[in-house]
């Protein structure tokens, strides 16, 4: 994409192409009037000063501590990227695909549940569950997808919160048998 420009203006994030100037943010919106709180531009992917620390750990161990370019996260909402600079917020963390690119490559990394702490040049990701592609025991992830499938054919028989778990269970079970089955590029 090249160029680009994220504007915090009254609390609202923008992102807008730049091609010499900001290219229609909203047509109704006088930036002159605007307080901006944060303007960032750069080349995308280059160019960045300060990497993101990243720290990512379970109530068993450090899973890692690195310095990444950029990091996706699954919230509980949904998926969310960081960049260095990124406004610093506080959420919890969804069950998913972790990924960041650093020097070496981008990696994955199969997560859920915790809390994910984001300030401008650190993430740090506390997760109930964290594992690497290579951490992963494909055998048991799909013993685990076939026991939550099986018990899903019995949906009648459940409570709504029965089902959730036994939902969340299939998810948890998927995303690691995606993530095993990925390689780093």
């Amino acid at each position: 994409m090249g160029k680009f420009a994220a504007l915090i203006v009254l609390g609202l994030s923008t992102t807008a192409t730049l091609a010499g100037e900001i290219t229609s943010v909203y047509s109704d919106l006088d930036l002159k009037k605007c307080k901006a709180l944060e303007l960032y531009t750069g080349d995308e992917g280059e160019g960045v000063s300060e990497p993101i620390d990243l720290e990512i750990v379970t109530p068993e161990r450090k899973i890692l501590t690195v310095k990444a370019s950029e990091v996706v996260v699954p919230g509980i909402d949904g998926y969310f990227g960081v960049l260095p600079g990124h406004a610093p917020f506080l959420t919890r963390l969804g069950v998913g695909e972790i990924s960041y690119k650093d020097s070496t490559g981008t990696h994955y990394l199969a997560a859920a549940d915790g809390t994910v702490e984001v300030l401008p040049h650190r993430v740090t990701i506390l997760a109930s569950l964290c594992e690497s592609s290579r951490e992963i025991d494909v055998e048991r992830a799909r013993e685990a997808k076939r026991r939550a499938e099986e018990t899903m054919k019995q949906a009648a028989r459940l409570t709504d919160q029965d089902m959730l778990m036994v939902e969340l269970s299939l998810k948890r079970a998927l995303t690691r048998l995606h993530v095993a089955g990925r390689t780093r590029t």
